[in-house]
This record gives C-alpha cells, structure tokens and sequence, in this order.
C-alpha cells in the first residue's frame, strides 16, 4: 500500500500529530505536522518530511525531551547501526551519523533541542512510516515523561 501523505495524515492523526501544510509543486514537496502544539504555535515536536523522485527524501524530527533522545539513540543503536561520523560542531551542537541496512540516521541534541534525520534513498513515501518506527520514534513516545 502506497503511503502518501494524506494516508500519513490520517495515521499521524491518531498518534496526536496535527497537520499544518505541504509546500511544494508537483516534485519538491514538504509536507509539516506538530506535536501537541500550543496557541502560540510553539509544539513538543516537528515531523517534516521532505521528498523529491529524483533526490534523496528525508524525514526530519525535531523534540525538545532528552528522554526520547535517549531512547532514539538506544534504538538505532539496537539496530546494528554503525556509527560512521560524529562531532561537536562550531555551534557546540553534537552530531553522530549512524548507517542501517537501508537508512542513514543524524542525531544531533544542542540543550534539549534534538533532531533526528532519517535519510533513505528508496521509495520514500511508501517507507515513512517503517523508517520512523525502525528508529524507534513509534511517535507516542515523543510524550514528556516528566
């Protein structure tokens, strides 16, 4: 079954995702959902998921707890992904690159605002939701445990 994004909608929308929008024209598209976001717009976390036939698509999460971090981490980690990069950058953001069978996955955590970038090469949007849970991120444990 093909996952577009109003599919991924709807399944984002039973885990407390809303969607915003989608940006782009009928190749580059960009498409935004917010975790539990508030009136002023500000949320416990960003999925972006951007795709293009002939480029790589991404899938972007951004969140500001460092318990899910950590289980993100431990996650790709149990996976048997390969650490092949990591760094402190000049901003004193720390980066490590991990690679999969199929995925190549970026953390980076500055403070407690982390991203995870899940890079796949592959039908895109057929694999977004696989992608994301082989990560780790089942997308109900972005919930602060605090």
């Amino acid at each position: 079954m093909k996952k577009d994004v109003p599919t991924i909608n709807e399944i984002l929308l039973t885990k407390g995702w809303e969607y915003l929008q989608t940006r782009g024209g009928n190749i580059d598209k960009i498409s935004t959902w917010a975790y539990e976001m508030s009136a002023d717009s500000t949320a416990k976390a960003w999925l972006k998921v951007e795709s293009n036939p002939k480029y790589l698509n991404i899938i972007i999460l951004q969140f500001f707890n460092n318990s899910t971090y950590t289980k993100l981490l431990n996650s790709i980690k149990a996976l048997g992904a390969k650490k092949i990069h990591s760094e402190v950058d000049d901003d004193g953001k720390i980066l490590s690159r991990f690679t999969g069978k199929i995925y190549v996955y970026e953390l980076s955590t500055l403070g407690n605002r982390h991203k995870l970038v899940v890079f796949n090469s592959e039908n895109f949007m057929k694999s977004l939701l696989e992608g994301l849970e082989e990560a780790g991120a089942k997308l109900d444990t972005i919930k602060d445990t605090n």
